[in-house]
């Protein structure tokens, strides 16, 4: 840091400083929690005094800046108090304010504490999936912010159940052609080409870029129109479905840009850098929920159709920003994409060319198995909506009246639970995935060291995984009323549903976190159309599946599918993997996992006997956040103390007490 960058910083801290003393001394200050956000004046004292031991931890104090500005701020916060009971003798002192901050200032040391952690030198690709863990949780952080505040504003309903059918379209394409099967087939050539051919590799990454964002532009565009002509040539249909067409036409646009961010994220991974990417889905939650707040305050809360407006195009504005912040990364690795040339001047080169063709050929099996992933998802969606109605009404069904076997709301429902079950799963599992793709591309024509780079990813998969799985079960009740809490438009009922559906997600998400590795093994060995047919004999049995278990169990149903359908996926993946490795389950993976299945059979022993002791549906909400935190906690605990006494090396390898590199052979113990 330039000593101008430190003086404008300490300037900056002088002024916020100040700011904060104005703001909480400020005459007549008032915030009425039962109007505003429930307890917003707790939220303020959390983030204004964790900024401010941010900018004190960036002045640099002392040897050691962040103990410093850590014990800075919290001296001060009871002065704070103090002094605006003096100043203004109505305000009574609220201790409750001073543990608020408090917690805000150990949120910003932990952060800084974590940022230095993660700063190290990445010497594997288990320091990389580190990095990218850390940065996931932050953005999913947020993403659990950005669910809350869209069930705030909408509530579950139809206009919610709109939204997020026309979320999903822009997303389908983000799976086909952004960040599932283009880059999964652009990175082993990129990765080829920047170790061969550095000229042609930043020739082939703006071919790429400009194809795929021409393309999708045109797409987008037919898309809206006739998104918007469905809507006005068809004046009789449902208003839910004349609101998805609307919103559809809106944040379609948000398609080609994310796609683009997908590559560009691909770029940076394979040089080693993976923090942007990871943190980029920040900025669109960011949009989200300053979008939904507004709009909700905005329309006094009595229109949440215009909200939704102000979100899909708040979706779309996301993914300008989000193209600016990878270019400004590449940019820090010395890669520029300015004034590119036209793609057709980019054929002209044969190089360019070949490695184009290489990549499409790689990318159509890819794009299709992926394809079908996400109309599995969007099936489950729109199954829910069709065969939803309210309570007591009666569906057609080949000719005969029938009760409907889903209510209103269920998609928001399903997508509410899918989210949660995903937390763990994109912050460690796809986190795993994503660091170990370019090293298995590195590796793909070196089969001892592929061999052991899988290995090391299975085994590292399922110890996350698997206890986070049963955490999230044992959980799921605490953690969906600490979240989606009875205010604003969310319905106290509404968690139990979500509940309940979390249930059947949450059994298979080590089956998941498998796939997720297993599949970019194929991905880096340059055969894309196993995981292709596989995915293909998924889709008839999901669908079947989907069409009989929601007589039974409701919503829950589509959940338990889907779980049922990941965990013959990861049997079939496991057995086609030995093509290339000649035996994926050997002593040493066998023995990790049963280790980790101890752990989680202690784990759900513990956790459960923790739990059974409240009652949640009688607890406050600050009472079941802090049942939360605690089962959590111990949870944690339980893993720490088991991978210890059983010397278990993914424990090592998670918290990077052990390195292994490509070619060091992992013991069978």
């Amino acid at each position: 840091m330039t000593r101008r960058t430190l003086t404008i910083i300490r300037v900056f801290t002088a002024v916020y400083w100040a700011g904060l003393f104005y703001g909480t001394h400020r005459p007549r200050l008032h915030i009425d929690p039962g109007v505003m956000i429930p307890h917003l004046d707790k939220l303020l004292h959390f983030t204004c005094f964790g900024g401010l031991a941010v900018w004190l931890g960036l002045s640099r104090i002392g040897r050691r800046p962040v103990l410093w500005a850590t014990l800075i701020a919290l001296a001060y916060l009871p002065i704070d108090e103090i002094t605006q009971h003096w100043m203004q003798p109505q305000r009574t002192l609220d201790w409750y304010d001073v543990l608020a901050g408090a917690a805000g200032v150990l949120t910003a040391a932990v952060g800084f504490a974590v940022v230095k952690y993660l700063r190290r030198p990445a010497t594997s690709f288990v320091d990389h999936a580190r990095l990218v863990s850390a940065m996931t949780l932050f953005s999913r952080c947020f993403g659990l912010a950005r669910d809350w505040a869209l069930a705030f504003a909408l509530g579950f309903g139809w206009v919610y159940d709109a939204l997020v059918i026309a979320f999903m379209i822009p997303n389908l394409f983000r799976r086909a052609y952004g960040e599932g099967a283009l880059t999964a087939a652009f990175i082993p050539h990129y990765t080829r080409l920047d170790r061969d051919d550095p000229d042609t590799r930043r020739r082939f990454a703006l071919l790429v870029l400009g194809l795929l964002f021409t393309g999708l532009a045109g797409v987008s565009l037919l898309i809206c129109g006739a998104s918007l002509a469905a809507v006005w040539l068809s004046p009789d249909w449902p208003i839910k479905f004349e609101l998805t067409g609307l919103l559809t036409a809106i944040t379609i646009w948000y398609m080609p840009l994310v796609c683009v961010v997908a590559l560009l994220g691909a770029m940076l991974q394979v040089h080693k850098r993976f923090g942007a990417p990871a943190a980029a889905p920040v900025l669109l939650n960011v949009s989200i929920i300053a979008a939904a707040l507004i709009g909700h305050f905005a329309t006094h809360a009595i229109d949440p159709v215009a909200v939704t407006a102000t979100i899909a195009g708040a979706v779309a504005l996301a993914g300008v920003a989000q193209v600016v912040w990878l270019k400004i990364a590449l940019r820090r690795v010395g890669i520029s994409l300015e004034k590119p040339p036209p793609p057709w001047k980019l054929l002209r080169d044969e190089p360019t060319r070949q490695a184009g063709r290489a990549m499409l050929r790689q990318w159509l099996p890819t794009m299709v198995g992926l394809m079908v992933l996400q109309l599995n998802t969007l099936l489950d969606k729109m199954i829910a909506m069709f065969f939803a109605g309210p309570v007591g009404t009666q569906l057609s069904l080949f000719g005969r009246m029938v009760d409907y076997p889903l209510v209103s709301g269920d998609v928001a429902v399903l997508g509410a639970a899918a989210r949660l079950y995903e937390f763990p799963l994109g912050v460690f599992a796809i986190a795993i995935a994503t660091a170990i793709f370019p090293a298995l591309s590195r590796a793909n024509d070196r089969p001892d060291d592929f061999t052991r780079l899988l290995k090391q990813g299975l085994r590292l998969a399922m110890f996350i995984a698997l206890p986070a799985g049963v955490g999230l079960i044992l959980v799921r009740q605490p953690l969906t009323r600490a979240i989606y809490y009875d205010v604003g438009n969310i319905d106290a009922d509404d968690a139990m549903r979500i509940a309940t559906v979390l249930l059947g997600y949450a059994s298979a998400v080590w089956a998941y976190s498998l796939n997720q590795v297993l599949v970019r093994a194929f991905y880096a060995q340059h055969n894309p159309r196993t995981p292709m047919f596989v995915a293909l004999s998924m889709l008839g049995l999901n669908l079947t599946l989907n069409l009989t278990l929601i007589w039974i169990l409701g919503v829950a149903g589509l959940a338990w599918s889907t779980a049922i359908c990941a965990v013959i996926q990861t049997m079939l993946l496991l057995w086609k993997v030995r093509r290339y490795v000649d035996r994926p389950i050997d002593r040493a993976v066998w023995s990790g996992w049963l280790k980790t299945m101890k752990i989680a059979a202690i784990l759900a022993c513990v956790v459960h006997l923790f739990l059974m002791r409240f009652d949640v549906a009688q607890m406050s909400w600050a009472g079941v956040v802090a049942l939360l935190i605690g089962a959590v906690a111990l949870g944690g605990l339980v893993v720490l103390l088991g991978g210890t006494l059983l010397k278990m090396d993914e424990l090592k390898w998670a918290l990077g007490r052990k390195r292994i590199d490509p070619g060091e052979v992992v013991s069978e113990d």
